[in-house]
């Protein structure tokens, strides 16, 4: 931690201690005049996720920032909001903001500890495995921004999107929904029981994996790919490889590039499902909408572009 930040963190706990305080007229004038107007409320975000969240219930006004995650491949917000500053400097430069309310999900928990230490405000929406979660996260951060009403609209719009693609779905006879392997370039995939899974089954897909009894993330092994045979591949994170070079390698096999060229492929891109987040859903519309004239004409297992 740095001298800078120990200071700010000892002149915060000074503060709340209520000692050498001056509460005279003159002591306050001098310090009103000395600090710049600012909105009345707010708000940064410590991490993606949370970004997204963020950015469906705040007016753009109040965003003091977004996270400096925001722009990564994965993230959804940086494209929906190009204009917003990016919190810099880590948690000095969040305390430099002086935010009237700071909003993470699960992965920053020692920069929002640090933050509840110099005094500010900390909501933490929790973990997101499933898009409901991401519902309980909304309602969380609207009742903290007193937007709770529109909360409660993005997660109804959601879930009117999310009953359109299931009626879709459940319309489609079994011969036509397509039986799909996730693939990233590290091999990770998914069975049953994640939101990706969720995600492919409103798509009207049948997760291969799923069927074969495999449960949660799990990661591809070589003698699995040539094993298998499926219709569709849908791929995601190709263009999130920064920083993760040892991880890359399945994909580049030849047994993998040879399945990526025989198969059916639809790349999503990572930031329409980087998280569990109520945004997802239109990683789901994507593929429908690459899909469906392929179900018409009967074409989903054909070879075509990788």
């Amino acid at each position: 931690m740095s001298a800078a930040l120990v200071l700010m963190l000892a002149m915060s706990a000074a503060g709340t201690a209520g000692t050498g305080h001056d509460d005279s007229p003159a002591s306050a004038a001098s310090a009103s005049a000395s600090i710049p107007p600012m909105p009345a409320r707010r708000i940064a975000s410590l991490d993606y996720c949370a970004d997204a969240h963020l950015l469906a219930l705040a007016d753009r006004a109040e965003i003091a920032a977004l996270s400096s995650e925001a722009d990564a491949p994965y993230a959804w917000a940086g494209r929906h909001a190009p204009d917003l500053p990016r919190l810099i400097d880590g948690i000095e430069g969040l305390i430099g903001l002086n935010p009237g309310l700071v909003v993470t999900t699960a992965g920053h928990a020692r920069a929002a500890d640090l933050a509840e230490r110099a005094g500010l405000r900390v909501v933490r929406l929790g973990y997101l495995a499933r898009i409901e979660d991401s519902f309980a996260a909304l309602r969380r951060l609207g009742s903290a921004m007193g937007r709770s009403a529109r909360a409660e609209s993005v997660i109804q719009e959601t879930k009117r999107r999310m009953a359109s693609l299931q009626d879709r779905a459940a319309a489609l006879p079994a011969k036509a929904k397509p039986r799909v392997l996730y693939l990233t370039p590290s091999g990770v995939t998914t069975g049953a029981g994640t939101y990706v899974d969720r995600l492919l089954r409103l798509a009207g897909l049948r997760n291969l994996l799923a069927e074969r009894g495999i449960t949660g993330w799990s990661r591809l092994r070589l003698e699995d790919v040539a094993a298998l045979h499926p219709d569709l591949v849908i791929t995601s994170f190709f263009a999130a490889r920064h920083g993760w070079q040892e991880s890359w390698r399945l994909t580049g096999h030849p047994l993998a590039r040879r399945l990526l060229r025989s198969a059916r492929r639809i790349p999503v891109p990572a930031a329409s499902w980087g998280c569990a987040g109520f945004f997802a859903v239109e990683a789901a519309e994507r593929i429908v909408a690459e899909l469906g004239p392929r179900i018409a004409s009967g074409d989903v297992g054909k070879e075509g572009p990788s």
